[in-house]
């Protein structure tokens, strides 16, 4: 299959992590009924509850027991309140976006940071963003188990990072922040956590049993699908050809992104300064909403090339290029509907403030629930 990176975000596979992704529903689960939800074995899932517990990722109730006619009564389990915290931050050109959640995914502190990228190097921009995060823990006196972060660009296994709309080349991310932070620390890119989300808040049966596309458009260009390991990104996406835009087999990653793209409508003698300027002029010029449409109709292509490819149920649609222009939206799911037979379920992510604070969220979350027992709970 046409991947790259690091494998970020994996399902659950530990007896332990699967159970306690059933754990974080919410709901009191007797041990029986965990056995029947994993298809595992009752001494593969009792030692499962024994070590969460003895982790600090799951109690007993004894107050919610259920009495049998013969031997003693079953009591159920649940997850207690878990003091320990990771951090998530999410990279953007500009604007950042930095979050602290406990397990259960609830986000204790989010905060917006302002650090523009291209105004310093890498090496200083790290420390920069370093700083806001013991900033932003000291102000709140947390304390954090892990620190998960996600960019736009490739993400390799040892946390090197090539994004173009960074202006960053080989830049060992992973490295660099470890040198200001002294808690594990993992680097992915943006369009896999978007899965990874999926991956955390998915019923487990489903989980396991389909798979899922996202597409990301806005300024950088990306996909990523979920395995039966976890999601990975799509190393090259399909070539596109387009006499309105004047393409003929182009990278999409560098014509459809939001200024590739808006270089390419320039080209065709139309005034493009912005993509928001363009959607305006749209609403009276209808070249502009033909620029449009057709970049909508593109992406449905491409998309529909890589349905073909993994067979996902479902495809995550995010970015500009969907949120800001209603229009491109309509023509995305008219297109791929016109070639494609039976198309998967498609889904938005309708804003941009939706999708930082998902993969936040999902970039912390991802190492204690691939592997729960690492992070024991200290202070209970």
């Amino acid at each position: 299959m046409d991947q790259t990176g690091a494998l970020a975000f994996a399902r659950p596979t530990t007896p332990a992590a699967r159970t306690l992704h059933l754990l974080r529903q919410g709901k009191p689960l007797t041990r029986a009924s965990i056995v029947e939800s994993t298809g595992l074995s009752q001494p593969t899932i009792t030692r499962a509850v024994t070590n969460l517990i003895n982790a600090g990722f799951a109690q007993e109730r004894p107050d919610l027991a259920t009495k049998r006619t013969r031997g003693r009564p079953t009591i159920p389990v649940d997850m207690p309140r878990v003091p320990t915290l990771f951090a998530g931050i999410a990279i953007g050109t500009t604007d950042h976006f930095l979050g602290i959640y406990s397990v259960h995914g609830t986000r204790v502190h989010g905060t917006p940071v302002r650090i523009p990228v291209a105004d310093m190097t890498p090496r200083d921009f790290f420390a920069a963003l370093s700083t806001a995060l013991h900033d932003t823990l000291a102000a709140g006196q947390y304390t954090i188990a892990a620190l998960g972060v996600t960019t736009s660009g490739r993400v390799l296994n040892d946390g090197t990072v090539d994004a173009p709309n960074l202006g960053w080349e080989a830049v060992p991310a992973a490295d660099l922040l470890r040198e200001h932070v002294n808690v594990p620390v993992s680097i992915s890119g943006a369009v896999p956590a978007i899965l990874g989300s999926e991956i955390h808040s998915t019923e487990l049966t489903r989980l396991e049993t389909t798979n899922t596309l996202a597409l990301f458009a806005d300024d950088s260009l990306s996909a990523a699908v979920t395995t039966d390991d976890g999601a990975w990104q799509i190393r090259t996406l399909p070539a596109v050809t387009s006499e309105t835009l004047g393409l003929r087999d182009n990278a999409p990653e560098t014509s459809l992104n939001t200024d590739g793209f808006l270089a390419h409508v320039r080209r065709t003698g139309l005034p493009a300064p912005s993509l928001q300027a363009l959607v305006k002029s749209a609403e009276t010029t209808p070249r502009a909403r033909a620029v449009l449409d057709e970049r909508g109709t593109l992406l449905a292509r491409l998309t529909a090339e890589l349905i073909a490819r993994y067979q996902p149920s479902t495809v995550v649609l995010a970015g500009s290029t969907f949120t800001e222009d209603k229009g491109t939206t309509k023509a995305f799911s008219q297109a791929i509907r016109q070639v494609v037979d039976t198309v998967p379920e498609l889904r938005l992510i309708p804003t941009h403030n939706e999708i930082v604070q998902a993969i936040a969220r999902a970039a912390a979350l991802d190492p204690v629930l691939r592997d729960p027992l690492r992070f024991p709970v200290l202070n209970r």
